[in-house]
């Protein structure tokens, strides 16, 4: 009787020792493709916030973004009726720390986009900003400017994500393990970089 009461225990100890095993892998795995932040929640729209303003026109209007992202953004500002620039900034939140913002300006129907979210969702520790104060102030300002490739190159192979668009421009982010980060702005007609500011 004693030897079936322990063998039974014992089996029942190892059944729960796999379940919570089991249960602690599971939450391991919950990262982004880059390994280093964890998941947001699915967007209410029909994209994520960094597919959105790349599909998102500098010549859209309000009713566009409320058709491509499946539901109607929020007005969040406009100009006074007396201002020379008159525009109307919307809000579309896509989850709970993640949002698109459109400003449109009647004068020319341009729209200024930017994303929103937090940095910990791009970070990658293979970023490098080494080269940067050196190198990258030297290079913009030749002759020849810089490329979005050159600055990727510069920047240990990763790919910048787009976080700002104008008619004029477009704004890709860099940031690190240590959460530094690194803002470079090209210039839409040329390709080359006009301007650059991080913290690192």
């Amino acid at each position: 009787m004693k030897k079936s009461i322990l063998v039974i225990s014992l089996v029942l100890m190892l059944v729960l020792s796999l379940v919570l095993l089991t249960g602690c892998g599971e939450n391991s795995e919950k990262t982004n493709n880059s390994g280093n932040a964890p998941q947001t929640q699915q967007s209410k729209g029909n994209y994520d916030v960094f597919e959105a303003i790349k599909k998102i026109e500098t010549t859209t209007t309000f009713e566009d973004v409320n058709k491509l992202l499946g539901f109607e953004g929020t007005l969040k500002s406009e100009s006074d009726a007396n201002s020379t620039l008159s525009y109307k900034k919307y809000r579309w939140d896509l989850t709970d720390d993640t949002a698109i913002e459109v400003t449109i300006y009647d004068k020319d129907n341009s729209a200024n986009i930017v994303a929103i979210y937090p940095s910990d969702m791009i970070k990658n520790e293979k970023v490098d900003f080494s080269k940067v104060n050196s190198e990258m102030k030297k290079k913009i300002n030749e002759k020849d400017g810089m490329t979005y490739d050159q600055v990727v190159e510069m920047l240990g192979g990763v790919q910048g994500t787009l976080d700002k668009k104008t008619d004029r421009d477009e704004a890709y982010v860099w940031v690190n393990a240590q959460r530094g980060s690194l803002t470079v702005r090209f210039d839409t007609s040329t390709g080359k970089v006009t301007s650059f500011n991080g913290v690192f």
